[in-house]
């Protein structure tokens, strides 16, 4: 109870007594009403034949199953980049058989890219998802900071493609948001294409979405 009284007394203090009513406002809303969106998007790995290999640095080196060894670095990650490491997301990883593919630069790890089989803990659904058969999903795509701009991303996501076709599946899935637009870009080279937008919701216990993501897999 101090540490909160005396936080909010360092906001009064550098921001008024506005300033202070504005956040605990917008710490309310959090706790009563929360809500994020984004595109689904899909490419057909039947129809694409063997993925090309997308531009990258002669020095990067993709490692197509690093599962541990990228949860080992996703951990190390956590305090810097929370979505790094989900318990969640790991646990079913672990359960379910998903792959985590490494980049690597001059032997350190540069960017993963995660992908599921069966089961998906998706987290803005907060929740497991079950897929069709024949389907994996990207629930995840890392490049450090210390690597971007070298196309790494792109290269990752063809390494996706690769361990989809190579479990057997027909098509690979995703779903990033609008204002990710270094992501978008990655995939739209690979081939994927927008499915549907999907809008989920929260009030106070209560989670719902514009649409069945079930459902919208099984479709194709």
């Amino acid at each position: 109870m101090a540490s909160w009284i005396e936080k909010c007394e360092q906001i009064w203090r550098a921001e008024g007594s506005g300033g202070l009513g504005r956040r605990i406002a917008r710490h309310l809303g959090g706790m009563l009403w929360q809500t994020n969106a984004a595109d689904w998007y899909r490419v057909d790995l039947t129809a694409i034949g063997a993925p090309d290999a997308a531009a990258a640095p002669d020095d990067a080196d993709i490692v197509l199953d690093a599962t541990e060894q990228a949860i080992e670095w996703m951990r190390s990650l956590k305090e810097r980049f929370s979505y790094a490491y989900v318990e969640p997301e790991v646990a079913a990883a672990r359960n379910c058989g998903h792959v985590y593919a490494l980049a690597r630069i001059e032997g350190q790890p540069a960017g993963y890219i995660k992908i599921g089989f069966d089961r998906v803990y998706v987290g803005d659904l907060h929740r497991l998802i079950t897929l069709p058969a024949g389907t994996a999903f990207v629930y995840d795509t890392f490049v450090h900071p210390s690597f971007r701009g070298r196309r790494l991303a792109p290269r990752l996501v063809a390494a996706a493609k690769q361990c989809a076709l190579q479990h057997g599946c027909r098509s690979l899935w995703c779903h990033i948001p609008r204002w990710n637009v270094p992501s978008i870009r990655s995939f739209l080279s690979q081939g994927f294409e927008v499915r549907d937008y999907v809008r989920n919701f929260r009030v106070l216990r209560w989670r719902f979405s514009t649409r069945n993501v079930e459902r919208l897999l099984a479709q194709g």
